[in-house]
């Protein structure tokens, strides 16, 4: 059967079966060019080899979510809750439903004690209610929020979390994970599973107590 008859979702599932295998491993825990050269605090000794935390001055510009309704986005990530973090958009084909399926797969593992957080990187295609659609394909459940807005503020969030990478075409998989509030950000690069995200989270969550 030709691959254009399967569904969608079954294609994405092939398709990140596929990636997971050629990528195995790829995901890894690292840290940023800007870190600072002081001792490293329990977090950034829990991740080993030396590997430190960034630091990332979020932007308080106002967002809209998958509902169409509006936020500041700093007090968005602020409400307590531990944060896991990606930069998708709704037309990408490759690494958006690979990220997306491994926030699903973290989110049934995690539940609703982390927020789950994915910015658009294409907020004039990405309306809400394509966001709306994009995260019920992937049966995102409540703690788990879409970001639209406007282009300047879009690429401000890319840029306070060093992930802009110019345009959509040279979107980088990345994800950001911070155990709460007053902790610093972890940044966990390249293709990974869901084992990988839910790992460092409880690791850097344990570290941070």
């Amino acid at each position: 059967m030709a691959i254009g008859a399967y569904p969608l979702m079954t294609f994405y599932r092939i398709f990140y079966f596929l990636l997971l295998l050629t990528m195995a491993g790829t995901g890894r825990v690292i840290a940023s060019d800007q870190v600072s050269k002081q001792p490293l605090n329990p977090i950034g000794e829990a991740l080993s080899e030396g590997l430190a935390p960034i630091d990332v001055d979020v932007p308080n510009v106002t967002m809209t979510k998958q509902d169409g309704s509006k936020a500041l986005f700093k007090e968005e990530l602020d409400d307590g809750r531990p944060v896991m973090l990606n930069f998708v958009y709704t037309a990408c084909a490759t690494s958006c439903p690979v990220a997306s399926q491994s926030f699903a797969k973290a989110q049934q593992q995690l539940g609703d004690k982390v927020h789950f957080v994915s910015i658009s990187i294409d907020p004039e295609t990405d309306t809400p209610d394509h966001l709306k659609r994009y995260s019920e394909k992937f049966k995102a459940a409540p703690g788990w929020d879409h970001y639209t807005g406007n282009e300047k503020d879009s690429i401000a969030i890319q840029k306070a979390f060093k992930a802009f990478g110019g345009d959509k075409m040279n979107h980088r998989a990345v994800t950001f994970i911070r155990p709460s509030p007053d902790k610093p950000w972890v940044k966990v690069e390249g293709f990974t599973t869901s084992k990988i995200l839910v790992q460092t989270f409880e690791k850097i969550s344990k570290a941070s107590l």
